[in-house]
């Protein structure tokens, strides 16, 4: 397992509430596709969702790092000090 997984499984560990835009996808799921799609189908709709956000973790880290390591201050792409 790489440093940055570590990293995210630990974070994972301490989220405990949905962003409000990932609670009303969530419902708009629901209110699509139905509770009996969601029933049959729920293994694989949480490994997929699973998957997307360590994805969306492990990617967004690493750009933020790299940011970081350029020493940028903002997403302007200018380097700190120059604004």
């Amino acid at each position: 397992m790489s440093e940055i997984e570590k990293l995210y499984l630990n974070m994972d560990e301490k989220v405990l509430v949905d962003l409000p835009e990932t609670r009303e996808a969530s419902d708009r799921l629901y209110e699509e596709v139905g509770d009996d799609f969601i029933a049959e189908h729920e293994d694989t709709l949480i490994e997929l969702t699973a998957a997307n956000e360590k994805q969306g973790f492990i990617y967004g880290f690493q750009y933020a790092v790299r940011l970081l390591m350029e020493g940028r201050e903002n997403l302007s792409g200018k380097p700190a000090g120059t604004e």
